[in-house]
């Protein structure tokens, strides 16, 4: 009795093809990329709007000596990196199947958001996110997950 087993064979080849579905459906993440692009873009115009406390503290005001030059400039309306308005809306955000970039052609977004020690410009933070707003892409992340894994595994 020792040399019997008992066994069974699962026909595989339906999982299989559904696998194959999912990475197909998978493969190419433009879909996702381009509503976590949202994302991101609106958390970094929170960052503008709220002057960095929509995700952390607020940003190091401005010299007395800048800001005075700022207000004879553009007005005294404006934000600590507000001016001409040319770098908040340079933000973009570029798609491909496997790819998102998110940032700013403008040379001058790298020293307002990682500081620049020489000329004695604190860090600004541009793009940072809050716990939220972390919770929010991670979200974006799971959900469209969860929905290509239902739509190729609803008919195993």
């Amino acid at each position: 009795m020792a040399d019997k087993m008992f066994t069974a064979k699962m026909n595989d080849e339906e999982i299989k093809k559904k696998l194959t579905e999912l990475a197909d459906l998978t493969s190419d993440l433009k879909p996702l990329f381009r509503v976590l692009r949202q994302t991101i873009l609106a958390a970094i115009d929170d960052n503008f709007e709220t002057e960095g406390t929509a995700s952390g503290d607020k940003w190091e005001e401005l010299s007395n000596g800048y800001k005075a030059k700022k207000v004879k400039e553009y007005g005294e309306d404006k934000k600590i990196l507000e001016a001409s308005g040319d770098l908040r809306t340079s933000f973009i955000g570029k798609v491909t199947s496997n790819d998102l970039t998110i940032g700013s052609p403008k040379e001058y977004a790298a020293v307002h958001n990682f500081g620049y020690e020489e000329r004695n410009m604190p860090k600004r933070e541009i793009i940072r996110f809050s716990d939220q707003q972390i919770e929010d892409i991670v979200f974006e992340l799971h959900w469209w997950y969860i929905k290509n894994i239902k739509y190729a595994t609803k008919k195993i």
